[in-house]
């Protein structure tokens, strides 16, 4: 198997990068289960990878975590080539000779495409959609927005309509490539990400550590993201005005061109005073933060699958998100956190009810932590994905 990442940050990564976290992952739980993994990325110095994942360097230039969009585009088309040439160079080197190929980035899986069409290669490509935003977003219209729709219409549909096999992130972005491109059903799998429970878990010794360090007093509820409009940290701060007089504090953890938008709108809200902004912070501080906090609050206008709801649960704590695609097969109403449509008043509503009820939270903190383990281990996501690859190659055998 030739799994190829996005040659954008090395893994694995520090924070945020959830593609690339993704694969890293994934590497190391299909190596478990006995499938021998050619993996095309750069590696940190953490890096731990099995005996049977071979790696295929990138040699990209160090490149910050692209946060602005202009950066963004860069980041992914130089990324993009680099990881597609060394896929190349492991094709040539192995002779060809791998099962499938699995890629997770559009400018790279569009190579891939063209390369196999050009040369009518026979080794089937897996293509795993993690961005589609331009596809299935709810959010707000931007020039950026319609960049992205452009940026789709020719890279993710040119890659739909080629692949040999469809890796959906959630139930409702599977249906939209049925129902929109009239991919065949029989080759769409839907597999979400996974999330290292042993990382993501209860840390109480590590919880004061952190209050301390960011001046953290009391109870407090989270938001973890990047602060940009389609997260929807305005309507956060709108929910948290409603709510009138309250013990808890609202922690904004993450970095983005929005920072100073958003905090002059908790000025302009008189809510500067219950809401923290705390820059990115490193993964050590942020499993203690997810532990310290009550629930996590995701009011975002559109997603993939978002690996910090995942985060959250195994932290055992509940989330209050938005009715977008991605949530449906994680984020259970009423059993491991809220699902609300995307209005202040929805989301006030939902953070009242978990902030006044402490049985309901106890519970739903209890049933966090099990959807977590039962649901979302790699090692399940890997099983998962060695099944789809098992459909994969047994429909090009019927269909010879």
């Amino acid at each position: 198997m030739l799994l190829v990442n996005t040659g954008i940050i090395p893994v694995p990564c520090e924070r945020g990068a959830a593609i690339e976290a993704h694969t890293y992952y994934l590497a190391n739980g299909l190596a478990e289960l006995g499938c021998d993994v050619h993996y095309v990325t750069d590696l940190t110095r953490k890096a731990r990878l099995h005996d049977r994942v071979s790696v295929h360097r990138v040699h990209a230039p160090r490149m910050k975590f692209p946060t602005a969009f202009p950066w963004w585009i860069l980041t992914h088309l130089l990324g993009g080539t680099l990881a597609f040439i060394s896929a190349v160079l492991a094709l040539v080197r192995e002779r060809f000779s791998f099962d499938a190929i699995h890629v997770h980035e559009e400018a790279m899986g569009l190579l891939i495409v063209m390369l196999k069409k050009s040369m009518k290669l026979g080794i089937p490509i897996v293509f795993t959609l993690h961005n589609p935003i331009a596809m299935a977003s709810n959010a707000k219209a931007s020039l950026e927005q319609r960049v992205r729709g452009l940026i789709f219409r020719v890279t993710g549909r040119t890659i739909i309509r080629n692949c040999d096999h469809f890796i959906a992130l959630s139930t409702r972005i599977g249906e939209l490539v049925t129902s929109r491109f009239h991919y065949p059903k029989e080759r769409v799998s839907v597999i979400g990400h996974g999330v290292d429970a042993e990382l993501f878990r209860p840390q109480e010794p590590l919880i004061d550590e952190a209050r301390a360090k960011y001046g953290i007093d009391g109870t407090y509820c989270l938001f973890v993201g990047r602060l940009d409009r389609r997260k929807g940290v305005d309507l956060l701060l709108s929910a948290f005005s409603q709510i009138g007089q309250t013990r808890y504090k609202c922690v904004v953890v993450g970095e983005g061109r929005e920072r100073r938008s958003l905090t002059d709108l908790a000025v302009r809200l008189k809510v500067d005073g219950d809401v923290l902004f705390t820059g990115a912070v490193p993964l050590h501080d942020l499993t203690a933060l997810y532990s310290g906090a009550e629930f996590l609050v995701l009011p975002t206008y559109a997603e993939a699958a978002p690996m910090v709801v995942l985060e959250a649960l195994a932290s055992g704590i509940p989330v209050v998100t938005t009715d977008v695609p991605g949530m449906e097969d994680v984020v259970w109403d009423g059993f491991n956190g809220f699902v609300v449509r995307r209005n202040a008043r929805e989301l006030c509503r939902s953070i009242e009810l978990l902030m006044r009820d402490g049985m309901l939270r106890a519970r739903l903190k209890e049933n966090a932590r099990l959807s977590a383990l039962q649901e979302h281990s790699w090692r399940r996501t890997a099983e998962r994905t060695l099944q789809a690859y098992a459909r994969c190659l047994r429909g090009l055998t019927l269909d010879q």
